[in-house]
C-alpha cells in the first residue's frame, strides 16, 4: 500500500470514527434526558395530588363556592404533596395550586389556571387563597373564577374565553350570574373615597382630583366575555351626586337641624 492510499484510509477511518463518536454521543445524550425526564415525572407524580371539589353550594350571587383551605387541610393530612391539581365537579377548567408548609397552617397558592378544552394554560400568581367562586356560561361556555384571599387583592375575578383568559379591571366589584347572564358592579376608582366618609364635605370634594357631581358613582349591568375585552352594558347607573345624598339622608339628626 502506497503512501497516498495510506493517507486515505486513514482519513476515512478518521472521519468515520467522528461520525460513530457523533452518533453515540447524540443517542447518549438522547437516552440521559430521557431518563430525567422520566424521574423527575415520578418525583413530580409523588409531590402532585388531584382533588376534586363537590357539591359546592351557590352563594346570593349566583356563583359556586369552593372552601379551598378548608377542604385541603385535612385532604392532605399525612402526605408530602407541595402541588395540588384542583378540579371542579363539571367544570373543564382546573387549578394548580403550590402548597407551602413553612407556616403554622399550609399555605395555598395558585399557580396557573387550565382549561384543556379552551386551551388555556396560563401562569398566575394568587398568593393565601382561602377560597374561590366559579360559574359557567351555559351558552358560550365562558368560565369567571373568582379569588378570595387573606391578602388584599386589586383584580380577583379571572375570566376564561373563547380559548384566552384575563383578569377583570380593578374598578369590577362584583359578578353575579342569574338567567344564564352575567352582571357586573362597577366602581368609578377616582371617587373610592365616598364608600368611608360619612359625608361630601368640602374637604372632601377638595381631595378628589375634577370633582363632579354628574359622574357615576357606580354602574350595573350585563357583561360579556369575548376573546380579548369584556363589554359591559350599565342598564343602572348611580352618581355622584345621588351618592352625595345618600350620605347626607343617612346623618343623624340634630338638635339644630330639628330646629
Amino acid at each position: 500500500m502506497d503512501r497516498k492510499t495510506k493517507r486515505l484510509v486513514k482519513r476515512v477511518s478518521l472521519i468515520s470514527l467522528i461520525i460513530l463518536s457523533t452518533i453515540l454521543v447524540v443517542f447518549g445524550g438522547k437516552r440521559y434526558l430521557d431518563w430525567i425526564d422520566v424521574e423527575a415525572a415520578k418525583r413530580e407524580d409523588t409531590e402532585k395530588v388531584v382533588y376534586v371539589s363537590r357539591e359546592n353550594k351557590l352563594n346570593a350571587e349566583g356563583l359556586y363556592v369552593s372552601n379551598v383551605k378548608e377542604n385541603l387541610k385535612s385532604f392532605l393530612e399525612g402526605t408530602d404533596a407541595k402541588k395540588v391539581v384542583y378540579r371542579f365537579e363539571g367544570e373543564d377548567f382546573y387549578l394548580l395550586l403550590d402548597v407551602d408548609n413553612r407556616e403554622e397552617e399550609p399555605v395555598f397558592s395558585i399557580e396557573k389556571v387550565i382549561d384543556e378544552k379552551q386551551e388555556v394554560n396560563a401562569l398566575i400568581s394568587f398568593r393565601d387563597v382561602e377560597s374561590v367562586e366559579y360559574r359557567t356560561h351555559r351558552s358560550s361556555a365562558s368560565s369567571i373564577i373568582k379569588v378570595n384571599s387573606s391578602v388584599e387583592l386589586l383584580n380577583n375575578y379571572i375570566a376564561i374565553t373563547e380559548g384566552t383568559h384575563y383578569l377583570l379591571g380593578e374598578d369590577i366589584k362584583t359578578i353575579s350570574y342569574k338567567n344564564d347572564q352575567f352582571y357586573y358592579l362597577a366602581y368609578n376608582l377616582r371617587y373610592i373615597a365616598l364608600r368611608e366618609v360619612e359625608a361630601c364635605t368640602k374637604e372632601v370634594k377638595e381631595e378628589i382630583p375634577k370633582f363632579s357631581l354628574k359622574d357615576y358613582y357606580y354602574k350595573y349591568g350585563k357583561i360579556n366575555f369575548l376573546s380579548d375585552y369584556y363589554q359591559k352594558l350599565a342598564s343602572k347607573t348611580f352618581t355622584v351626586k345621588e351618592r352625595c345624598e345618600e350620605l347626607e339622608a343617612s346623618l343623624p339628626v340634630t338638635e339644630n337641624n330639628e330646629e
